[in-house]
């Protein structure tokens, strides 16, 4: 899947991206950060959740004993409703990184200022995203 501008992935992919510092994840990248100008990156990593499916507004969510995931999908998985999931994840991206928005002229300044630092304000290439769920039982009933 190609990529540009900064990515927000919903759902599934939600729990992958920035989970560096949380366990059961890992993250690795190969260049080391800088602070200005376009850089070449590869970044990659995996999570796992354990949870119990359960409706969420129009849609479903994966909770855990501390977070609920949102899934994006348009599959219908109220059979699945009230079953315990194993959801694994990995992820990899290779691309371009630059430390503020792309933009010209006058919006540069106003732009850049508006990222947080230490923040990619775009990034171009390709994201790789491989998820598997499984069924792994049956949830305690809410009491």
């Amino acid at each position: 899947m190609k990529c540009v501008a900064v990515i927000c992935i919903l759902g599934l992919a939600l729990f992958c991206v920035g989970a560096s510092a949380q366990a059961g994840s890992t993250a690795q990248q190969s260049a080391p950060p800088q602070t200005t100008g376009p850089r070449s990156q590869e970044l990659s990593g995996s999570k796992t959740i354990v949870g119990c499916l359960e409706r969420s507004g129009d849609g479903f969510a994966v909770r855990t004993e501390s977070d609920l995931y949102p899934l994006n999908t348009e599959r219908d998985l109220t059979p699945y409703i009230g079953k315990k999931l194993q959801l694994s994840q990995k992820w990899e991206a290779k691309g371009t990184v630059t430390a503020s928005p792309i933009v010209s002229g006058e919006q540069k300044a106003e732009a850049a200022a508006a990222v947080p630092p230490g923040r990619p304000g775009a990034f171009s290439g390709d994201f790789h995203l491989h998820v598997e769920g499984t069924v792994i039982g049956d949830c305690a009933p809410k009491q």
